[in-house]
């Protein structure tokens, strides 16, 4: 049986540095530029120092590098249980979600829509990109 490294082809970037947020608001996170990289990238993120509401995750992705044609991913491109919002969501400290997305733009950033918040938390969150494939044994 041969040895798989995964390590050397993964690639781990910031999608959102630490923020804090006390307000019902859209906070976006860092565009990545997925040019020569694969196209399906999944976003961890958690919440910190959380006191009240609840944190929503979406994707958006564009062809424009400021995204101003930014668009929210279709559920389609959504891999597993990142579909529904409710699995997207963060209420408590030290939790985190995933959400796996198929880009077919070049150009993608996660979006935290903050609601029913009165003095919030700080949440951050990165993008693991991954190869195309991963063979399966």
């Amino acid at each position: 049986m041969s040895v798989r490294e995964l390590g050397s082809q993964l690639e781990v970037l910031t999608a959102l540095a630490p923020t804090a947020i006390s307000t019902d608001t859209n906070t976006d996170g860092l565009i990545i530029d997925l040019a020569r990289r694969p196209a399906n990238i999944t976003f961890f993120f958690s919440a910190s120092a959380f006191t009240d509401g609840v944190f929503t995750a979406t994707v958006f992705h564009g062809a424009a590098s400021n995204l101003s044609d930014a668009a929210a991913v279709s559920t389609e491109m959504v891999v597993g249980q990142g579909s529904a919002p409710a699995a997207t969501a963060i209420i408590g400290t030290n939790v985190w979600k995933k959400i796996t997305v198929v880009a077919t733009k070049r150009y993608v950033r996660l979006r935290i829509v903050s609601t029913a918040t009165d003095a919030g938390a700080t949440v951050q969150a990165i993008a693991l990109i991954g190869p195309d494939v991963v063979p399966q044994t």
